[in-house]
């Protein structure tokens, strides 16, 4: 009987394993497409990428480092739908390379125009644009 139920949790902990590994590892399971990727610059070098998003629903900054350490990002967005127009501004930081989502200043938006600049003290660095998949 114990051999039984041993087989039966060791089954629920692999396909439970497998279910992690599927969706990212427990993070977002948010798929990315690239809109733009800006230049790798050298180290205290000030990195961008900007572009122009029609319908976007969610987008992303992703920051790709070569060397871990400190990576902040201003990102200015302005969305349009219709006659309204909202800018925002954000400030998102991380450790070496990372993604994160940026909040629209317009739901629902016709297009937006957004950009990002930061720099990496210790390495390289390349900014990318990213919308959901």
């Amino acid at each position: 009987m114990w051999p039984a139920r041993r087989s039966l949790l060791v089954t629920a902990v692999v396909a439970a394993v497998a279910l992690v590994v599927a969706t990212g590892g427990g993070a977002s399971a948010e798929a990315w497409l690239v809109v733009k990727k800006g230049p790798t610059v050298g180290p205290g070098e000030l990195a961008f990428v900007g572009g122009i998003v029609r319908r976007p629903s969610v987008l992303a900054f992703r920051a790709v480092a070569s060397k871990p350490g400190p990576v902040t990002l201003t990102v200015v967005m302005s969305c349009r739908s219709g006659l309204k127009t909202r800018v925002g501004r954000q400030r998102l930081s991380g450790r070496a390379t990372y993604t994160k989502p940026v909040r629209l200043p317009l739901g629902g938006a016709d297009h937006c125009a957004v950009s990002a600049t930061g720099a990496s003290a210790d390495g390289t660095l390349r900014l990318e644009l990213l919308r959901s998949a």
